[in-house]
């Protein structure tokens, strides 16, 4: 009883602690002061506590970003390796058939050689039958037809062929191994290649190591290592490609006569089992000879032509030559090719259409090997301007036959023609994968609503036609060329049909080889008015073995000239702005109506207001930086028709104006594209 008698409260401690710093009398100012420095303090080490907790969270959130990023990629690169175990196992599945069709093909001729000896035996006891004649005759004739496709065929089969020789061999060496080291510390390459079947081939001897032969899964790798070649020069190391027999044995007689054209500095270029020199085709046996080297004799008119009756209107691949003649009644065709790209036949374009149409459709003669250019007479569609139609055909690139820059061309000729046609329409094979990357770029100005008068016209037209901004495709992938086509379509206003138009809204239908999409149908925005109807048809082998066709169907109508200028409607226009001036602008913004806006601010933050209330917040701080901006840079008047009419510009403002002034304004909104941008990652 006595220690709780004697045991204090905790009010008592405090008491005689205030009794001892402070006396009898206790100030309630000093002792609210002393509570006021202690809270000061608590206040002070939580605002630390917070900074350090929001430095953890930063930090834990960058953590899972990069984590989600190295997941990403895990999984590109799992995505890369299922799709090159699929090549690989495509090629060795086209290798298995191409073998037994060799086989085939042998045995054919084969027995077709045992036929033709089994004859002559017949023949040989001097019988001069006509009809055993001809049969022969036709027996050899098919038989060398027979040895050609064959030879044909293995040619093609070695074509991603390379033999390397000189490497030494060992036991139970890495051949694929050997090999990418020797690419890359004698041949200089970096580039890290993919191969298909590495192994050596032929006899073992002594101290003379065998060759090994390395198949390319891309060709354009088989043709840098095949270019790097000039690096093993004086060394006794040798990288050549590979031939069947009879055209090596051939090419063993030509190898003299092209070492001796090269010392004599002509031009030297041997394909397969043929030589040219100076593109004149040389035969071993007139060098025998000693006779001049004649280019040899081609018959402008070929007994055994091609009629091509199954050519099509408007086919933009084709593998015609300037002989070739293409005969369908009630048409008329135009072909544009490219045999001489690259010293090797290239196929063209070809441009077919009805003969009586043939009044109202003109080719249009360019430089360009890669577009057809073709008007359509603006009588006949009743518009005030030509139609103007390029059909396009850009090689894969890499590729051999892709000589230059094909997007350059295009685009030079396409600015001279943009100058005086508005109607512009392109389609064709471009070879280009775009995924659903955007084809125009939207310059964001709203924060600057009125101050710059910068409007993409394009894109107003997609949406008073209800067209989609956003267009679908089925092919999720991109390439170099993709790339190349968006930034065409950027720079020029050109806009995409696939996937964005019609009976192909929403889809972007594959059309090559139910894989891809690489044929596209580009058009100006006055164009878009004309287009009815525009679909990917099913493939067919009446119009390509791997393409699928694109159908267009436009309409035309008579546009109106009259101009009505009770349409004319004034409009209030704020001039440009000047940063010079910025400080006059801030001085310009109504402090009263700033003090408002934040009042409401905070009693929107303090209450759930409707949406109506946050509209016209949003609507009442436009009006403030409106109005400063008025004060400020001042206005202008500008007249809006909404009858649509053709400007007529002034004499002296002639073609090569407009075509500085759309240089012009297309930097110009790049530059401030690229500006706005900057200004945004800065903030």
């Amino acid at each position: 009883m006595g220690d709780k008698k004697n045991k204090k409260s905790t009010a008592d401690i405090l008491q005689e602690s205030r009794h001892v710093l402070y006396g009898d009398e206790v100030e309630v100012a000093t002792v609210l002061e002393n509570v006021l420095t202690l809270l000061n303090r608590m206040d002070t080490r939580l605002v630390s506590i917070e900074k350090n907790t929001s430095k953890n969270t930063s930090t834990l959130t960058q953590m899972n970003d990069k984590l989600n990023s190295l997941t990403a990629r895990v999984i590109t690169v799992e995505t890369d390796i299922v799709n090159v175990k699929s090549r690989v196992s495509d090629l060795e599945t086209s290798s298995e058939g191409t073998g037994n069709l060799f086989d085939e093909v042998k045995s054919k001729t084969c027995s077709l050689e045992k036929d033709i000896e089994q004859l002559k035996r017949n023949n040989g006891d001097g019988n001069d039958s006509q009809s055993i004649k001809d049969e022969l005759r036709k027996l050899e004739s098919y038989n060398e037809k027979l040895k050609g496709k064959l030879l044909d065929m293995q040619c093609r089969s070695m074509k991603y062929n390379l033999i390397f020789t000189g490497l030494q061999e060992q036991r139970d060496e890495n051949c694929e191994m050997k090999i990418r080291q020797f690419i890359h510390n004698e041949m200089k390459i970096q580039k890290p290649l993919e191969f298909g079947n590495i192994h050596r081939f032929g006899k073992s001897e002594p101290g003379k190591p065998r060759p090994i032969i390395a198949r390319f899964l891309y060709y354009s790798d088989l043709d840098m290592v095949k270019k790097a070649g000039r690096n093993l020069r004086g060394t006794f190391y040798g990288v050549n490609e590979q031939f069947p027999p009879e055209i090596e044995e051939q090419r063993r007689k030509l190898y003299p006569i092209a070492k001796q054209a090269r010392k004599e500095k002509l031009k030297v270029v041997m394909k397969r089992d043929k030589l040219y020199i100076n593109d004149k085709l040389v035969k071993p046996d007139e060098i025998a000879d000693d006779t001049e080297h004649k280019e040899p004799q081609r018959s402008t008119t070929r007994p055994n032509k091609r009629p091509r009756v199954n050519s099509t209107p408007e086919r933009d691949e084709t593998k015609t030559d300037d002989l070739d003649v293409i005969d369908l009644p009630g048409y008329k065709f135009v072909m544009k090719n490219r045999s001489h790209l690259n010293r090797v036949k290239s196929g063209g374009i070809v441009l077919g259409f009805k003969e009586s149409l043939s009044d109202h459709i003109s080719v249009v003669e360019t430089d360009s090997k890669y577009i057809l250019w073709f008007k359509i007479d603006k009588h006949v569609v009743k518009l005030q301007q030509d139609i103007l139609c390029g059909i396009v055909y850009i090689p894969p690139e890499n590729s051999v036959y892709c000589v230059g820059d094909p997007f350059s061309e295009i685009e030079s000729e396409f600015l001279n023609f943009s100058i005086s046609h508005d109607n512009i329409c392109l389609f064709g094979d471009f070879n280009a994968r775009t995924a659903e990357e955007s084809d125009f770029d939207v310059v964001n100005f709203e924060e600057f609503s009125g101050m710059l008068d910068i409007e993409n016209e394009g894109v107003c037209t997609l949406d008073e036609l209800n067209i989609n901004r956003l267009r679908k495709s089925m092919d999720h992938k991109k390439n170099n060329f993709g790339n190349l086509l968006l930034e065409f379509c950027k720079n020029n206003n050109m806009f995409i049909l696939n996937g964005r138009m019609c009976e192909d809204k929403g889809l972007g239908s594959f059309t090559c080889k139910n894989t891809s999409v690489v044929d596209y149908n580009i058009a100006s925005p006055n164009f878009l008015k004309l287009v009815q109807n525009f679909s990917v048809l099913n493939s067919s082998v009446l119009f390509s073995d791997i393409h699928n066709p694109l159908s267009l169907k436009i309409t035309c109508y008579e546009k109106q000239n009259d101009v009505s200028h009770d349409d004319e409607m004034p409009e209030e226009k704020i001039k440009r702005w000047e940063n010079e001036q910025l400080d006059t602008f801030i001085s310009n913004i109504d402090r009263l109506k700033v003090n408002e806006i934040l009042a409401q601010l905070t009693e929107m933050v303090e209450n759930t207001s409707e949406n109506s209330i946050i509209n016209k917040v949003v609507e009442d701080v436009c009006h403030l930086l409106t109005n400063a901006a008025k004060s400020t840079f001042g206005t202008f008047t500008k007249r809006r028709k909404h009858t649509q009419n053709i400007k007529k510009s002034k004499p002296w403002f002639d073609s090569e104006c407009i075509y500085g002034k759309m240089t012009y304004d297309k930097i110009d909104t790049k530059v401030l594209y690229k500006k706005n941008k900057h200004q945004k990652i800065m903030k």
